[in-house]
């Protein structure tokens, strides 16, 4: 499955099922096209590489992805890159200085490496995505504006778990569950969220939105298109938000 968000802009979405109150969250990959370069966006789980590489096959001609571009190193993050290396041996690896630190560690050969950093522009050709340091991430983390179509990239935020059939695109759902499922993600993901200074997050918020972002493609959501201002509204306020207690763990789960 893949749908056209954009301008040569491709949605992969892949969908995980979580082990407490039947819920989903997707682990998704983005391949953008320019007219002389092609870059994926992230390389997914290492359980849907298989899947994946098919979806590019589609996509690309046999040797056409120039960059796969690894917001942080996590494995639900990389797990077509040993393939993708193997299929496209032009292509470049690209990302932060700790990206190309732990490479080694995944088998990942240094000279296959291109180091961004904030700031820093990407060019496709007709399009180019601008790099941007992450300010709602688990470790250090980049994030992408691709000029062409406003669609902040944003890897692990602006995520929404889902409870009941998944859907790809945030306007498909409900208010109340987008808001519930954006507010639990964020906050069980992000849990420094607390200790980070309000006025400081909430500026960078402000930040991003004053770009002009009309689309926001999470690795952990469905795309919110017609929902980013609320997306906005909502991460600003997290501060504000106090969860309920989690279920009770099965006994089964439990350290004997």
């Amino acid at each position: 499955m893949r749908f056209e968000i954009g301008e040569r802009l491709f949605y992969l979405p892949f969908v995980k099922q979580q082990p407490l109150a039947g819920s989903q969250v997707h682990n998704n990959a983005f391949l953008v096209r320019g007219d002389r370069k092609s870059m994926l966006i992230d390389a997914g789980a290492p359980s849907d590489s298989g899947a994946l590489m098919d979806q590019l096959a589609s996509l690309l001609g046999p040797d056409e992805l120039d960059y796969v571009f690894l917001s942080h190193m996590d494995m639900d993050h990389i797990g077509a890159v040993p393939e993708l290396l193997r299929r496209y041996p032009r292509m470049r690896v690209v990302g932060q200085m700790g990206n190309l630190s732990r490479g080694p560690l995944h088998g990942i050969p240094s000279e296959r490496f291109a180091v961004v950093f904030g700031g820093q522009t990407i060019e496709l050709g007709n399009r180019a995505l601008t790099v941007q340091d992450g300010f709602l991430a688990d470790g250090p983390t980049q994030w992408l504006l691709d000029s062409r179509t406003l669609t902040c990239f944003t890897s692990d935020a602006f995520g929404v778990i889902q409870f009941g059939p998944p859907v790809h695109f945030a306007e498909e759902l409900p208010a109340e569950p987008f808001t519930l499922g954006f507010q639990i993600w964020q906050l069980i993901q992000f849990t420094h969220l607390p200790l980070m200074d309000v006025t400081r997050y909430r500026a960078a918020v402000e930040d991003l939105r004053q770009r002009g972002v009309r689309q926001i493609a999470s690795v952990h959501g469905p795309v919110i298109r017609e929902d980013v201002a609320r997306a906005f509204e909502l991460a600003a306020s997290l501060h504000d938000v106090r969860l309920p207690p989690p279920p009770p763990i099965p006994d089964t789960w439990k350290l004997d």
